[in-house]
């Protein structure tokens, strides 16, 4: 995982204006530095659960549900955010999952 994006997410300085700022825009910011530092770099997003898997042996590290869908926000955030664009890799989408790598 990278030191670069662990820095960033330190930093604050999010690609959002304060009125585009959303609970579900921060969610996906602390989802990613807990991927992070928990060393569970796999993200499933799917329609009501966000899973964090392990990618030695694709366990899963933690599972939550969310009240709303975060694919569409996900991809918001990946679009909008150079740096997050360049760390986190989409491995696989289908209909109702989308899965990112964190490199």
């Amino acid at each position: 995982m990278t030191e670069e994006l662990q820095e960033y997410l330190k930093n604050d300085q999010l690609p959002f204006s304060n009125n585009e700022l959303t609970e579900v825009i921060l969610m996906i910011y602390n989802l990613i530095d807990w991927t992070i530092r928990d060393r569970c770099p796999i993200i499933e997003v799917s329609e009501q659960t966000v899973v964090r898997r392990s990618s030695k042996d694709n366990s899963i590290f933690k599972e939550f549900l969310t009240p709303v869908d975060f694919r569409p926000v996900f991809e918001l955030v990946i679009e909008r955010d150079a740096i997050i664009k360049r760390h986190l890799r989409l491995l696989d989408q289908t209909e109702i999952k989308s899965t990112y790598c964190i490199e």
